[in-house]
């Protein structure tokens, strides 16, 4: 059976993904806040959203998040990272 998470180390992608309403299920911190592992729900976009975040075109639509779901998804997921 398939995993049904998707990790990632990278944390402006992890905002990215939690700004696209990915739910994120946790945060793996055996190395510390700096190797911090953000982990989400798997979803079928999330290939399609790697390729537009890593190769797409500066505003493309695709590329495209709201300004202000951005800012929220980097103060939540550095709350979430910074607590104990």
């Amino acid at each position: 059976m398939k995993d049904k998470y998707y990790r990632t180390k990278h944390f402006y992608w992890a905002c990215f993904l939690y700004a696209k309403d990915l739910e994120i299920v946790g945060i793996n911190k055996e190395n510390g806040n700096r190797d911090a592992e953000f982990v989400f729900l798997k979803n079928t976009e999330i290939e399609i959203w790697q390729e537009i975040f890593n190769f797409g075109k500066e505003g493309s639509f695709e590329m495209l998040v709201d300004s202000r779901k951005f800012i929220k998804a980097i103060k939540e997921l550095k709350e979430k990272l910074y607590s104990d």
